[in-house]
């Protein structure tokens, strides 16, 4: 008989099935590897995005300024647009982001180069860089518009068409100039240019009053610059709580200047000087008597503000420098040496020098004006300090400034909480942004008119008001914060 066969049984053994793991095992390995990848990637792509829109966003923020040379708050003022001091930090969901502004101003101050970075960490710790740059030109948001729009009656942001740091006072000449006379009775002018408000002639002897200057008078006496020159001008106020003395009659009485022959006699049922009086120029404010004031004085009616006897414990506030009204002292402004950038100078003020001015014609502030001609259009810097200056009548007696009875301390007004800050913003030492400037223009030198630098007057013994921002909700409308100038 055939015998057939059967064939044997065959199976898996058992290192095929550990090639087969082994295989399928890589396999897993490589889609979780590109799995990761991909989520790694995904991540960076997501993180890219939000830092690409931070970058935006604050460059956006930057070209929305809204004014140009109006001192506006920072930002929304080209002039004010600068280098963020350290970085500003963003939570994002998977990542914390780190973003720096660098702000540089070009050779001609008509542009600014904008570099934006942010910066984060990715899952792993790498650092990843989103950059983005830009150039805003210094030009008024306003002019964007102007293409489509009806003419306006004027441009906003200026005053009577002209550059908003131009004086009011200056005669507008009709040839795009406007002609200014720092002091009505001198013989000095000077002549701005009215779209940027560069002084680009000066002027010497000219007689006609500031309203009927003309071109002919700009022909005739004014001399082109070579360099545009620079305004710094502003306003002089005085608050001389706690510089008099109380004579215990209801009169309190001060002497301007402690030299002086002259003593101011305040009445205290009508808080205004009554009477200015003779006295011994040997004599101070604080050894005054009623029987110092009380022969040959002549009577005065002007009103003081603020004022109380107890003045000498009072400590000075926001109130105190708001609106203060006291006659004010003869007074110029000088530019302090070292002048970094600065060619030549001159200061013009307006101030009352007689000692009878409270009887006669009251001046309570003092306005000044001074031209600055620079070196080069880089820019300068430096500090204006106030001067003293003698009386014309009587004995010409010179107040002094110093931290004693009988001198008066001077203090700038500024919303600035140190004494560096922008130059607009009054800062103690103009292009020192802060305590490393020195005397380095870079870090922030004055390349445009400066105006409202004003200063407050107060007594010696005194320390500057300070203030807080002002909060219109609650009935504060100013900003009246001083801090410290001189000495």
């Amino acid at each position: 008989m055939a015998r057939h066969s059967r064939p044997s049984p065959r199976g898996v053994a058992l290192v095929e099935a550990l090639v087969a793991m082994a295989i399928m095992a890589f396999g897993m390995l490589a889609v979780v590897g590109v799995q990761g990848t991909m989520r790694f990637n995904a991540d960076i792509a997501k993180q890219r995005a939000e830092a690409t829109r931070l970058a935006e966003s604050e460059l956006e923020r930057i070209r929305a300024f809204s004014t140009v040379g109006s001192g506006d708050a920072a930002d929304s003022e080209y002039d004010h647009i600068a280098s963020l001091q350290g970085e500003t930090t963003f939570t994002g969901v998977n990542a914390t982001f780190r973003l720096a502004r660098t702000v540089t101003l070009s050779p001609s101050g008509q542009h600014k180069s904008l570099a934006v970075i942010v910066r984060w960490n990715d899952r792993i710790d790498v650092e990843q860089t989103v950059s983005l740059y830009d150039v805003i030109s210094r030009a008024d948001p306003l002019l964007s518009g102007l293409v489509m729009a009806a003419k306006p009656l004027s441009v906003v942001g200026r005053r009577e068409g002209r550059h908003p740091t131009i004086p009011i006072g200056a005669k507008d000449l009709g040839d795009g100039t406007s002609m200014f006379k720092p002091k009505e009775s001198g013989t000095i002018a000077w002549v701005f240019n009215n779209a940027t408000g560069a002084i680009t002639h000066t002027c010497t002897g000219v007689t006609t009053a500031s309203a009927s200057l003309t071109t002919g008078d700009k022909s005739a006496h004014c001399v082109a610059l070579s360099i545009s020159a620079q305004l710094l001008s502003g306003e002089i106020r005085f608050n001389l709580r706690g510089a008099t003395k109380d004579l215990a009659n209801g009169f309190s009485a001060i002497k301007p200047a402690d030299g002086a022959d002259v003593a101011w006699v305040i009445d205290h049922a009508t808080l205004r000087v009554a009477r200015i009086c003779p006295v011994s120029a040997g004599t101070t404010t604080s050894s005054l008597t009623a029987a110092d004031v009380s022969a040959g004085c002549t009577t005065a009616s002007m009103p003081i503000s603020p004022f109380d006897p107890a003045d000498a414990s009072h400590t000075l506030v926001a109130a105190d420098s708001e609106v203060p009204l006291w006659p004010s002292l003869p007074v110029g402004v000088e530019l302090a040496s070292p002048l970094p950038g600065v060619s030549s100078y001159l200061c013009v003020t307006n101030a009352d020098t007689s000692m009878f001015s409270p009887a006669a014609a009251p001046q309570t502030s003092v306005q000044y004006f001074c031209i600055i001609q620079p070196t080069s259009t880089s820019g300068w810097g430096g500090k204006a300090n106030l001067a003293p200056v003698a009386y014309s009548d009587r004995n010409q007696a010179v107040w002094s400034i110093g931290t004693t009875a009988g001198t008066y301390r001077t203090c700038r007004y500024t919303q600035a909480s140190t004494d560096f800050t922008e130059n607009v913003d009054h800062p103690k030492t103009y292009s020192e942004w802060s305590s490393t400037c020195g005397a380095d223009l870079n870090c922030r030198k004055v390349t445009g008119n400066l105006v409202n630098q004003n200063f407050l007057v107060i007594a010696g013994t005194k320390t500057c008001p300070t203030d807080t921002t002002a909060t219109p909700a609650s009935g504060d409308l100013v900003n009246s914060n001083t801090r410290p100038h001189q000495p």
